[in-house]
C-alpha cells in the first residue's frame, strides 16, 4: 500500500503543465529591474527605461527607439491548457505603433500579431485559443514610429472557457524535442 501511496502522487506530477499556478508569464508588473534592464523580460530590439504610470507606486517600461521590442518566453505548455486570457495596460501614444506578438514554441516564428490601439491607460484583454500540442510561447510586446510606448501592467493566465468558437494559433509541426508526448498504453491515441 506505501508503494501505491507514493506513486499516485508521481503520476499525477507528470500531469502538470509549466505554469506557475495557472499564471504563463513571470512578473507582470514590470517591477523587477536588474539595474537598466529588466529582470524578466528580454530585450529584442531598441532600448527600454523605467517610466511611470497611472500611479506613482507602478512602474512601466517605455519602448526607446523607433523600432524596440522586448519578449519572454513563457514555460506554459497544452498540459496547462490551450486557453488563455491575456490583459495589459498601456500608453501608446497615436503617432506609434504598438504589438503583441506570439510565437508558439518560441522557435523565431511570429504566430499571431495583434496591434494595440492608442490609448490613455486603457485596460486591454484578449483571449488567445492556443492549438495542442504546444511547448512554451514567446511573448512580445513592441512598438515602431516616433511615438510613446508605455507598458505597466500585464498579464497572462490559463482560462477555463472563453476560447469557444475562436481560430486557435497554430505553431505548426513542433521543433524537435519540443511537444513531446507518448501513445503508450493507448494505441492509435492522439498527443494533447
Amino acid at each position: 500500500m506505501k508503494k501505491l501511496s507514493l506513486l499516485v502522487p508521481a503520476v499525477a506530477a507528470t500531469q502538470l503543465g509549466a505554469t506557475d499556478c495557472g499564471q504563463v508569464l513571470r512578473e507582470p508588473g514590470f517591477d523587477l529591474w536588474c539595474g537598466e534592464y529588466l529582470c524578466t523580460w528580454e530585450v529584442v530590439r531598441g532600448e527600454v527605461r523605467r517610466a511611470p504610470t497611472w500611479h506613482t507606486s507602478d512602474a512601466g517600461v517605455e519602448l526607446i527607439g523607433a523600432d524596440a521590442a522586448i519578449s519572454q518566453l513563457a514555460p506554459v505548455n497544452s498540459g496547462d491548457g490551450t486557453c488563455i486570457h491575456f490583459e495589459l495596460v498601456a500608453n501608446v501614444a497615436d503617432d506609434a505603433e504598438a504589438y503583441l506578438a506570439l510565437d508558439v514554441f518560441g522557435d523565431g516564428t511570429i504566430d499571431r500579431r495583434e496591434r494595440l490601439p492608442a490609448s490613455r491607460w486603457k485596460p486591454l484583454s484578449y483571449n488567445l485559443h492556443i492549438k495542442a500540442p504546444y511547448d512554451g510561447i514567446r511573448f512580445e510586446l513592441s512598438k515602431q514610429g516616433a511615438g510613446a510606448a508605455v507598458f505597466g501592467r500585464i498579464h497572462a493566465e490559463i482560462a477555463e472557457g472563453g476560447c469557444e468558437g475562436l481560430p486557435p494559433i497554430d505553431g505548426g509541426p513542433a521543433p524537435l524535442g519540443a511537444g513531446e508526448c507518448t501513445t503508450v498504453g493507448n494505441p492509435g491515441g492522439s498527443c494533447q
